[in-house]
């Protein structure tokens, strides 16, 4: 399970990096639907992301719905930023977890050299 890299910070996400906030966005509400959720995105600002995420994972808070997710996206949610409201803080790390997989995925793939 790869761990938040800390150089990677969603809530300060710009498109100077190459990567469309969109392709963050698709990506999160794939993990989304294969961990067993339906969510389409609204925001598009990192800050009204996390917070609609927070909102999100508030409401399905129950039997292994989140758990299912986290799994999916790859975060152990102990290791979410405690500093910030409980949601809040799981959010952003979904959120800088996705984005580090289209990061990487962009970067890496094949024939992209």
């Amino acid at each position: 399970m790869l761990e938040a890299n800390n150089d990677i910070d969603f809530s300060k996400f710009t498109e100077a990096n190459d990567i469309p906030i969109e392709e963050v966005i698709i990506q999160m509400e794939k993990e989304l639907q294969m961990s067993g959720e339906q969510h389409t995105f609204m925001a598009d600002l990192p800050e009204s992301l996390i917070a609609e995420l927070a909102a999100l994972l508030t409401k399905i808070d129950r039997g292994t719905r989140v758990q299912n997710l986290f799994y999916r996206i790859d975060i152990n949610p102990a290791k979410a930023n405690s500093k910030m409201p409980h949601y809040e803080g799981l959010a952003a790390f979904a959120w800088n977890r996705v984005f580090q997989k289209v990061w990487f995925r962009r970067n890496f793939k094949t024939g992209n050299k």
